[in-house]
């Protein structure tokens, strides 16, 4: 799981668009189970983590999760090259971390947009760039 400043932003910013992450699962006998989401929030130059299904302050960031990012999307084996390769061609650097790398996935393929290292923020994808 990544809890880097950078990741934290990234997920803060990200918020906006991909909203609260889901709050229960089904599982294979099809029980619905409460999800366990990890949650940020500041405190002056501190951050605090808690695990809890669902937000308590208002204040609080989700930090996506694999397995979240990956279900907000619909990637099928043979396209995920295809993805990968224009993540590094947009942001022209790898990623750090998965968790970054699926969120940069998620964040281009549904809402055309790419992380600005610079800005710390997320912009739209120029045209021909995607």
């Amino acid at each position: 799981m990544d809890t880097t400043p950078e990741y934290i932003r990234m997920c803060e910013k990200a918020w906006q668009d991909l909203g609260d992450p889901k709050i229960s699962l089904i599982n294979e006998e099809y029980q619905i189970l409460d999800r366990q989401n990890l949650w940020a929030r500041r405190y002056g130059h501190m951050i605090h983590f808690s695990f809890k299904s669902s937000r308590v302050f208002n204040d609080e960031i989700p930090i996506y999760q694999q397995d979240q990012l990956q279900e907000m999307i619909n990637i099928t084996p043979a396209t995920f090259s295809n993805i990968l390769s224009s993540i590094h061609y947009v942001r022209n650097k790898p990623p750090q971390s998965f968790e970054v790398m699926w969120l940069e996935i998620v964040m281009q393929k549904k809402y055309s947009k790419t992380w600005n290292d610079e800005k710390e923020g997320w912009e739209k994808i120029k045209e021909g760039r995607e």
